[in-house]
């Protein structure tokens, strides 16, 4: 069995630009990178980013689809390389279930309603 058929909930692909807050066990920041958001369930989401995260707190920021800012608490569980210049970062949420859900389909919104622009933007091939 995978670790893909161990989960609770499905992922959704997506594609969004995320602000991760690492924060103390008092809840004060102590370090910020930014991420693009990969996938995303009621349970957490995966990251890619150019920096590394240590396991620990973290409150995520973004935008959804009616540029109104999200976030959300979590939990860094784990950051492994990715390649050469990236890192895989998987974040289980820890908020109340009212913010979780207003981030996932936030950040689903934001990324359907970028994918049909680009869509629409696209030339007609011949």
């Amino acid at each position: 069995m995978g670790a893909a058929d161990k989960r609770l909930h499905k992922r959704v692909e997506v594609h969004n630009l995320v602000s991760c807050v690492c924060l103390n066990e008092d809840d004060r920041p102590i370090h910020e990178f930014m991420a693009v958001a990969l996938d995303i369930s009621r349970g957490g989401l995966l990251l890619e980013s150019i920096q590394d995260a240590a396991p620990g707190k973290a409150l995520l920021i973004s935008v959804d689809d009616q540029n109104e800012i999200i976030e959300v608490k979590g939990r860094i569980v784990y950051c492994r390389r990715s390649s050469v210049d990236k890192f895989s970062i998987g974040v289980a949420f820890s908020g109340s279930q009212v913010d979780i859900m207003r981030f996932v389909k936030g950040l689903i919104r934001s990324h359907h309603q970028a994918h049909s622009v680009i869509t629409f933007l696209k030339p007609a091939t011949a």
